[in-house]
């Protein structure tokens, strides 16, 4: 017999999947395993002679080996993104992550940011992916001409069958998959700044200067999506 869950029931676990993901970390034996191999796995990572590229937030998504996957749900690192990153200073040189930082609260971010400039090395670059709120505004608005919002929104049609009025669409694809916070460039680009990142520029899905941040995004399969609702930016640590 096929379990059927209702669409409520859908949006209030994607919506409430903070408390969700909680009860998932502390009750999985392999999470609390992960926890007291940090050093190791650190230790093996500095010593393997090649450069220290970091994938935080990794979730379910895998890199090739020359990665180290970090997440506080699964992956080679333990890492819980809001606290102190458990590296020594200068010691990482390249940090990547994708669809990620929207789900951290705007008024701990910055600390996140610090950190990231506090280990990766002099000249380190990172990359991060995340929804361009810009082109939600403009695609409310009626302003993206080759994207409607039944477009975007069949996108998630496990969660309605019909596409909301507008009003409700804006406020459901800003908030569901426990996504906390909702970016813009100039914004991006402000707080990196505050942090001591220099060099910030925008980039195209899978496209880079730097070969070792290219072809590295997994989400999305439409052009539109890929390179006008996801936001792909990169900064360097000063040398």
């Amino acid at each position: 017999m096929r379990l059927i869950i209702p669409e409520s029931i859908k949006y209030r676990l994607l919506v409430g999947s903070p408390t969700i993901n909680w009860l998932n970390r502390m009750l999985r034996p392999s999470n609390w395993r992960a926890r007291l191999r940090i050093k190791e796995v650190i230790a093996r990572a500095l010593s393997g002679g090649g450069k220290v590229k970091l994938f935080i937030g990794c979730g379910r998504c895998r890199l090739d080996h020359t990665w180290l996957h970090a997440d506080i749900h699964r992956g080679d690192l333990y890492i819980n993104a809001l606290k102190r990153l458990p590296f020594e200073e200068n010691q990482v040189d390249f940090i990547f992550s994708e669809h990620f930082i929207e789900h951290l609260p705007e008024t701990k971010i910055r600390r996140f940011w610090k950190e990231c400039q506090r280990i990766l090395k002099p000249g380190g670059w990172m990359r991060h992916s995340t929804p361009d709120l810009d082109f939600f505004i403009r695609l409310y608005g009626g302003k993206i001409k080759n994207v409607t919002l039944d477009a975007f929104y069949s996108r998630i049609r496990h969660i309605r069958k019909e596409t909301p009025h507008p009003c409700i669409f804006m406020n459901e694809v800003l908030h569901l998959w426990g996504h906390r916070f909702n970016y813009s460039q100039d914004y991006l680009q402000e707080i990196w700044k505050e942090a001591g990142f220099i060099n910030m520029r925008r980039a195209r899905f899978c496209e880079s200067e730097i070969s070792e941040l290219a072809n590295l995004e997994q989400h999305g399969v439409e052009e539109w999506y890929r390179n006008q609702a996801t936001l792909v930016m990169e900064a360097q640590k000063p040398a």
